[in-house]
């Protein structure tokens, strides 16, 4: 699915007591615990949107959140991102890098919810 459908996928996961929406990822932790689990667990290296976009100032990444995406190695692929005007959406790429790409390609998507904490009393 294209990038902005699959936003409105991973928004409409959404049961009305938490928002979901693509994921926002800015932590290399996080970052290589998510891709160990794409190429471990779920074995599909493939291309995914996440939530990022320089739509609007070209060169200039903001994730959903409105923070700066980090512009360094270890998330972005060497060259990247590279679309000028054309590829405005941020992907974890098929080789667990970030890249830009057009935002009407087909991919997955990697959709975030907030982690649920629950307590009860044990006695």
């Amino acid at each position: 699915m294209g990038r902005d459908d699959g936003r409105a996928y991973c928004q409409g996961l959404n049961d009305g007591s938490f928002a979901t929406d693509l994921a926002v990822i800015e932590d290399c932790e996080v970052m290589n615990s998510l891709w160990n689990f794409i190429v471990h667990k779920l074995n599909k290296r493939m291309n995914y949107w996440i939530g990022a976009t320089d739509k609007d100032s070209e060169g200039t990444w903001q994730w959903l959140t409105g923070t700066h995406v980090q512009g360094d190695v270890p998330f972005w692929f060497p060259e990247q991102p590279d679309g000028s005007n054309m590829e405005n959406c941020l992907t974890i790429a098929e080789n667990g890098y970030f890249a830009d790409g057009a935002c009407n390609q087909e991919y997955g998507v990697i959709c975030q919810a907030p982690v649920m904490t629950t307590f009860r009393n044990l006695e």
